[in-house]
C-alpha cells in the first residue's frame, strides 16, 4: 500500500565519512491515504535504517510538496540550509523576442549584448591564466579527483561524500545525459572542478569543487566556464546551491 524509497550515500561531515541515506521517493495507494501511513513508512524505516548503522537521513522536498508539512511537522526534520538558483544570462534573444515585436530590433539589441557580455567574460577569464591557472574539459572524471576531494572535504562541512568513485557513479555511468567537466590546474595539479549538463542551449554546474576554498581558483574557473558556454552559444548558465558565505 506504500513505500518510503530510501538511496544509501556516503555523508561528508566536516571531512569524516558516515553512512546516509537520501529520501527519494513517497507513494501512498490512494486508497490508504489520510490514515498516517507516511508517518508509520518513514518511522519504520528510521528504525530499520538506524539498526543497519546508518547515521542520517537528508531529503530535498519541494516547499509546496504535500511531503513537506510531514517531514517538518510530524517527524521533526529540520531546515538545513536553503536551496537558491544563480544564474548568469548569456543571450537575451529569446526573452527579447518575446518582448520586442520587431525581429530586427529584437536581434540588434541582442547583438550588442552580447558584445558587451563577451568582452567582459573574457577579461574575466584572462585573469586565471595570469595567476598561473590553466583551464581544460574533459568528459570522464578526471586524474586528481581523489586529491582534490582531500583538499575540499573539511570545508565542505556537510555534504556528499564527492570522491572520484561519486563522480564517476553519478555523472560518468549516468545513462540519461552527457556531462563536461571543467578542470582548472595549476602546476599540474587539479585545484578545482565543475561538472556542467547542457540541455535545450542552458548550462547547469552541478558540481563546483574548489581546493581549499581558494576564492581565486573560484573564480577563475567560474569564468572559464562562463566563456566556455558564451562561446558555444549558449543562452544562460545556472547553478543550485546554499551560498554559505563562499
Amino acid at each position: 500500500v506504500g513505500t518510503y524509497l530510501c538511496l544509501p550515500f556516503r555523508l561528508n561531515v566536516a571531512g569524516r565519512a558516515l553512512a546516509a541515506a537520501q529520501i527519494v521517493d513517497l507513494v501512498v495507494h490512494a486508497d490508504y491515504r489520510r490514515q498516517g501511513m507516511f508517518e508509520q513508512m518513514a518511522r519504520h524505516s528510521y528504525e530499520m535504517l538506524g539498526a543497519m548503522g546508518y547515521h542520517a537521513l537528508v531529503a530535498f522536498p519541494n516547499p509546496s510538496a504535500m511531503s513537506y508539512p510531514g517531514f517538518t511537522r510530524t517527524l521533526g526534520w529540520r531546515d538545513l540550509a536553503p536551496v537558491q538558483r544563480f544564474a548568469a544570462r548569456l543571450d537575451l534573444g529569446r526573452p527579447l523576442r518575446q518582448i520586442v515585436r520587431v525581429p530586427w530590433l529584437a536581434d540588434a539589441v541582442n547583438a550588442s549584448f552580447r558584445s558587451l557580455r563577451g568582452r567582459e567574460l573574457e577579461r574575466r577569464r584572462r585573469a586565471g591564466p595570469a595567476m598561473g591557472f590553466e583551464f581544460g574539459v574533459s568528459a570522464v572524471a578526471p586524474e586528481g579527483c581523489d586529491r582534490l576531494w582531500d583538499a575540499c572535504r573539511q570545508s565542505h562541512g556537510l555534504s556528499y561524500w564527492k570522491d572520484a568513485d561519486y563522480l564517476r557513479w553519478r555523472y560518468d555511468a549516468n545513462p540519461e545525459h552527457d556531462f563536461t567537466y571543467g578542470c582548472l590546474m595549476r602546476a599540474g595539479e587539479l585545484v578545482a572542478l565543475a561538472v556542467a549538463l547542457e540541455r535545450d542551449r542552458a548550462v547547469t554546474l552541478c558540481e563546483l569543487l574548489v581546493a581549499g576554498r581558494d576564492l581565486a581558483a573560484g573564480r577563475a574557473l567560474v569564468a572559464e566556464m562562463c566563456a566556455l558556454a558564451f562561446r558555444q552559444e549558449m543562452r544562460s548558465l545556472s547553478t543550485f546551491g546554499h551560498d554559505d558565505g563562499f
